[in-house]
């Protein structure tokens, strides 16, 4: 976790504002942002269906690894402008998929030591973060963007050598490590897939200009790290009571905040003029991002068979999301670029309001589907 957040607190932030500056403009952003999600949409859950035939859940994270470290490396050794697209769309395409196989893949092996440490765990992917991203001002210093990105991309590549005694074979293993049989998606995982969907329309937006609206606020470039590592440091409280929270609330109900929590954050960017508040909302931000990201992984894992959950997984947490970025993606930058920032905020929240509203309208569906299932977690 902490070099896997890391290395993307090395590029995340910094990808997109240096396809700015290569004279990319939002609009095109979103259409390459699009394409790229267009990709995921077939690659991922083909990926992921081959390694629930195979077993072989964990071989599938390491490619998917190598092929990022190669790609941010490309960023930083590669000019031309074609190939940079092409790098930005692997970069892209794998990001999602590696991330929730990676958490998946976490709680399996936690489901095996009967633990419930997911968001524990994951609260050294934040550490992984800050770290990073508050060196990436020295590295931009020293190198420029190219710098960053090839650090970035040498980074990630120790992962590859250390998952193998820390991460289990597959995640289609029941807690005594014995491959267990598919069964049929329940209605909840409709309604899940639905929700997720609205929310993820909204965190399109964020994911693709957030780091270019906090600079056209006024933040210098070589300061962008230093916001982005306050973002992490926001998360780490939330993230180390998370589990426990979760085992007194129920994974529904921190779900359901933690999209309430960041629509509202979308809402109030609307009407920020100045960067500070960015870093005043990060208080809220920070848990409510925690709730949603540990709420949604669990609630899917509790809601699906260990032999499909990697499936599963993928489709809510990687389709959804690219099905939204490739469907809104462009309309969202067209809106930043010709109608201005505020209104593409106030789109999001409300993207993400409608999707906390069907998970609230269906709670009991959703509640008697996670009873009956067999959990994925402990």
């Amino acid at each position: 976790m902490f070099l896997r957040f890391g290395a993307m607190g090395l590029s995340g932030p910094f990808i997109n504002v240096y396809f700015t500056k290569l004279g990319f403009s939002a609009a095109q952003l979103g259409v390459l942002i699009s394409i790229s999600a267009l990709a995921e949409l077939i690659l991922i859950p083909f990926l992921n269906r081959m390694a629930d035939r195979l077993g072989q859940h964990r071989r599938l994270y390491v490619v998917m690894i190598w092929v990022i470290s190669l790609a941010n490396m490309g960023f930083g050794l590669l000019t031309g402008r074609w190939i940079l697209n092409l790098l930005f769309l692997f970069n892209r395409l794998l990001g999602r998929g590696s991330m929730s196989l990676l958490m998946q893949l976490t709680l399996t092996r936690f489901d095996q030591m009967g633990k419930n440490l997911l968001a524990r765990t994951r609260m050294w992917g934040s550490i992984g973060w800050i770290v990073a991203t508050t060196l990436s001002g020295f590295l931009l210093r020293l190198g420029d963007y190219p710098l960053l990105f090839i650090v970035s991309g040498l980074v990630s590549l120790p992962i590859v050598f250390l998952v193998s005694g820390a991460l289990p074979k597959r995640t289609t293993d029941d807690a005594d490590g014995q491959p267990t049989e598919a069964v049929p998606r329940r209605a909840g995982f409709y309604i899940l897939s639905a929700s997720a969907f609205m929310y993820f329309l909204g965190l399109s937006g964020m994911a693709a200009f957030v780091w270019i609206f906090i600079e056209d606020l006024g933040v210098p470039s070589d300061q962008l790290g230093n916001y982005a590592a306050f973002f992490a440091v926001c998360e780490l409280l939330p993230m180390l009571f998370m589990d426990k929270i979760i085992d007194r609330l129920g994974a529904w109900a921190v779900f359901s905040m933690g999209m309430v929590g960041m629509a509202t954050v979308w809402l109030t960017y609307s009407f920020i003029v100045n960067p500070h508040w960015i870093l005043a909302l990060q208080l809220v931000r920070g848990m409510a991002f925690t709730m949603y990201t540990i709420g949604i992984t669990v609630m899917v894992a509790r809601a699906s068979a260990p032999a499909n959950v990697a499936t599963n997984q993928a489709l809510i947490q990687v389709t959804m999301p690219g099905l939204a970025s490739l469907l809104i993606s462009p309309i969202l930058g067209w809106t930043y670029d010709n109608v201005g920032h505020d209104w593409m905020w106030r789109l999001c929240a409300l993207f993400a309001f409608i999707g906390a509203t069907i998970l609230i309208m269906n709670r009991r569906r959703l509640a008697a589907d996670q009873i009956k299932a067999k959990p994925a977690v402990s």
